[in-house]
C-alpha cells in the first residue's frame, strides 16, 4: 500500500493556507468506518484525517520538531 500527494494546491483553506490533496488506500471495512464515524460525529472525512495526522505526531501544523 502507498501514499500519493498530488500537487493540486489551493488556496484559502483554514487561515489562509495552502491546501494539496492526499490520496491513500485503506482496508474498504476501516473505510466503511471511516465514514461512519464521520456521519456519527457531524464532521466530514477531511476535518477528521486533518486532525488525526496533526494530533498524531503530538503538535500543529508549524511547530518545529521537538517543540511538542
Amino acid at each position: 500500500m502507498g501514499l500519493v500527494v498530488h500537487r493540486v494546491e489551493e488556496e484559502g483553506g483554514i487561515d489562509g493556507e495552502v491546501w494539496t490533496q492526499l490520496a491513500t488506500r485503506i482496508p474498504k471495512e476501516l473505510h466503511r468506518r471511516l465514514k461512519l464515524h464521520c456521519v456519527t460525529h457531524d464532521t466530514s472525512v477531511m476535518e477528521f484525517v486533518v486532525e488525526a495526522i496533526e494530533e498524531k505526531p503530538g503538535r500543529k501544523a508549524g511547530a518545529k520538531k521537538g517543540t511538542t
